[in-house]
């Protein structure tokens, strides 16, 4: 009988063996590619935490969701999904915690981990394009059967297009003899 209590005893304090070994929260590094000065958040089934000065430490809530990572600042940005991997203290628990530590560390999440470092790579953001209006140049005109400003524009080497109406204003009168 003593032997079923200290066996039941092990087993309890066995159970949730991940739990206690790694616990529920795991310190991740997150650097990104090309490095640069930029913000990130990362969110799991289980929250979201962010970090400011990158690359740096953050540390998350193991979750059996997917780690997805934003990174931002005013010239880059970009994203990463990390899966969440099960840890090997995971079959050691089956095996020496039973059913009840593996829905402990499965609750808490500590049965999976994800990258010790997760690189982010970043895209440089497209910068609007100012449209600056051009002034208008009097020399880039076309004369239609007007002599208005005629001089100025043929100086400029402006189009100008005649009519037999307007002939005299472009050629000088021949002398006939």
């Amino acid at each position: 009988m003593k032997k079923i209590i200290i066996g039941a005893g092990l087993l309890a304090t066995l159970s949730g063996c991940a739990s206690i070994i790694e616990g529920s929260t795991q310190k991740i590094n997150v650097s990104t590619a090309p490095a640069a000065l930029v913000s990130c958040e990362a969110r799991n089934g289980r929250g979201s935490w962010a970090i400011n000065a990158v690359p740096g430490p953050m540390e998350v809530k193991r979750s059996k969701t997917v780690l997805n990572v934003k990174c931002d600042s005013a010239d880059y940005a970009g994203q990463i999904q990390d899966p969440a991997d099960a840890e090997a203290w995971t079959f050691g628990n089956i095996i020496a915690g039973g059913p009840i530590g593996f829905a402990i560390d499965g609750a808490t999440g500590a049965m999976f981990s994800y990258d010790d470092v997760i690189t982010v790579p970043l895209v440089a953001k497209e910068r609007p394009v100012a449209i600056v209006p051009q002034p208008v140049n009097p020399c880039m005109a076309t004369v239609h059967n007007s002599n208005a400003n005629y001089t100025e524009l043929v100086n400029c080497g402006a189009i100008v297009l005649v009519s037999p109406a307007t002939q005299s204003l472009v050629t000088a009168p021949v002398e006939r003899k």
